[in-house]
């Protein structure tokens, strides 16, 4: 079986046809410094949104230090914020809005 469908071949420019090599750094790092702003700026912004208790606080603080100290990766956090979110559903007694026959339907 063949694949179907067309080829087409899209000549890319070399870096050298771009500029001297001190230009593109120079982009390269106000890219970078562009993206790290963008990205704190987003953090304070969902910081501010989400943080409301002294238990969401201590988990942000706990998890950044997880992720400052050792390098912890973010799917594993998400994953243990979830499990935390679950057992204080279970020990408060309290229905889950994420269980779709709790919600009527």
């Amino acid at each position: 079986m063949g694949r179907k469908g067309i080829d087409i071949d899209i000549p890319v420019p070399s870096l050298a046809a771009l500029g001297p090599p001190l230009q593109i750094k120079a982009f390269v790092a106000g890219a970078t410094a562009a993206a790290a702003g963008a990205i704190a700026g987003a953090v304070v912004v969902l910081s501010r949104q989400t943080i409301h208790s002294w238990a969401a606080a201590a988990a942000a603080g706990v998890s950044l230090g997880l992720l400052l100290r050792w390098k912890a990766k973010e799917p594993y956090l998400v994953a243990a914020g979830a499990r935390r979110d679950d057992l204080a559903v279970f020990w408060e007694g309290r229905r889950s809005p994420f269980i779709p026959e709790q919600l009527g339907g």
